[in-house]
């Protein structure tokens, strides 16, 4: 049962031998590690698909390529210290290579001079999703941050609850509810009471609170990069940047309102996005 009285690290404790699905087996099978967030609580959450190669050997979220680039962005928008980075599921989502005639592909190993199977990454089904899902709420609910960003669409339809087509809703506002660690009265369906009467006593319905959240849905960094040699007007990588540095805009408003705090915001213009994607390219 999730216990919304607790703290982060509680929470990697309680999930990290988690087996509830084909990933937590995989993950023990093959040596791998749960890859946890990291980060300050009540600032800007960035929730990503799941751990790839790179996360899964090192068991820290967004270290391999797309998760660089990813960094360097928040770097840019002058965010890096307020930000916590997770993902709806802590371990890798894989299968073998299998060639055009169906046959399992294999690599030569330097390590192992001997044949290795080839792991290519893919999104968690459903399923995966539903069995990591309490633990992301739970995680979200600990955090308590003040924006969500959640990056490519597995991120957005999981936390949104709703298909997402994220060549239209990249850079938008959205609201989702996470559980919370309370309870509110409900009215009963029949009468419409606050009260009703069970076995000669009067008890009040309830059920358990929601939280409202703040949700922007932003391309995934890994589909962006992809891109990286596109110089079109509004490329990916363009279009990342700008939906980030509304993101973080918006993150610093709230910041004054709420607390009356000035974060320095950073100007990206042309001249820092075209930096931004020379660096990537150099890789």
């Amino acid at each position: 049962m999730p216990d919304f009285t607790g703290t982060l690290s509680a929470l990697r404790e309680r999930w990290e031998n988690c087996q509830a699905c084909r990933l937590g087996e995989y993950r023990i099978a093959s040596s791998g590690q749960f890859v946890f967030g990291e980060g300050p609580a009540r600032g800007l959450m960035v929730i990503g698909e799941g751990p790839g190669k790179d996360e899964d050997k090192e068991g820290r979220p967004f270290v391999g390529k797309s998760g660089q680039f990813l960094r360097m962005v928040l770097e840019q928008c002058n965010v890096t210290n307020y930000t916590y980075i997770t993902n709806t599921v802590c371990c890798r989502s894989c299968n073998q290579a299998f060639d055009l005639e169906g046959n399992p592909r294999f690599r030569y190993d330097k390590q192992t001079r001997g044949r290795e199977p080839v792991i290519i990454d893919q999104p968690p089904v459903k399923p995966e999703i539903q069995a990591c899902l309490p633990r992301l709420y739970e995680e979200i609910y600990l955090v308590d941050p003040l924006l969500i960003v959640t990056l490519g669409g597995v991120a957005s339809e999981t936390l949104l609850n709703c298909s997402v087509t994220m060549m239209n809703e990249n850079g938008r506002l959205h609201f989702a509810e996470v559980p919370g660690g309370g309870s509110d009265a409900i009215l009963t369906e029949k009468r419409r009471q606050w009260y009703r009467k069970v076995k000669g006593k009067y008890v009040l319905p309830i059920t358990q609170s929601r939280v409202l959240y703040q949700v922007i849905p932003i391309f995934h960094p890994a589909w962006v990069l992809r891109y990286k040699e596109d110089k079109r007007f509004k490329n990916p990588v363009e279009s990342f940047v700008i939906a980030m540095k509304k993101a973080t805009d918006i993150y610093m408003r709230l910041v004054y309102e709420l607390f009356g705090e000035h974060l320095e915001a950073t100007d990206i213009g042309d001249k820092e996005i075209n930096q931004l994607q020379r660096e990537i390219q150099d890789g």
